[in-house]
C-alpha cells in the first residue's frame, strides 16, 4: 500500500499521466492505511469470484426504455475497448435506450478527463430531460 506502488499502478490506467498526482495517490493511500482496509479489500475480491452474473443478465434487469449513458475510457487497459463494444452491442441487441460514448481516457474517465465527462453528461441530460 505504499506510495511508490500506488503511483505506477495508477499510471497504467490513466491516459493523462498529469492526473496522477500526490493528491490522487494520497486519496487512495489514506483509506488503505485503515486497519480494516485489508478485510474490506478481501471481501470485495471474494465477491467478484462469487459473482456469476454476466453483463447481459445485469442489463436484463434494466428497463429497456430507461435512458442510459455509457462513457467508456478507450485507453483503459483493464476494461478494454473490446469490452465496451460488447456492452454497446448487448444494449443494442436488447433494444435498450443506451448511448455509448467512447472517450480518450483510461479506467477512471471522470478523473482522467473531467472536462470531456462533464461536457458529455451535460449534453446528454439536456437532450434527454430538458
Amino acid at each position: 500500500q505504499t506510495k511508490t506502488r500506488i503511483s505506477p499502478i495508477l499510471k497504467q490506467v490513466y491516459h493523462d499521466q498529469d492526473q496522477v498526482d500526490a493528491d490522487l495517490v494520497t486519496s487512495i493511500q489514506t483509506p488503505a492505511k485503515d486497519p480494516r482496509a485489508l478485510a474490506a479489500f478481501q471481501q470485495i475480491s471474494m465477491q467478484q469470484s462469487r459473482m456469476r452474473t454476466t453483463v447481459p443478465e445485469m442489463l436484463d434487469r434494466c428497463e429497456p426504455e430507461l435512458p442510459t449513458l455509457i462513457l467508456w475510457g478507450q485507453k483503459d487497459p483493464w476494461m478494454t475497448p473490446a469490452r465496451g463494444d460488447t456492452v454497446r452491442r448487448v444494449c443494442e441487441d436488447k433494444g435498450m435506450a443506451c448511448e455509448f460514448v467512447p472517450l480518450v481516457a483510461g479506467h477512471c474517465p471522470q478523473d482522467d478527463d473531467p472536462d470531456a465527462v462533464n461536457r458529455e453528461l451535460l449534453r446528454w441530460v439536456a437532450d434527454k430531460f430538458e
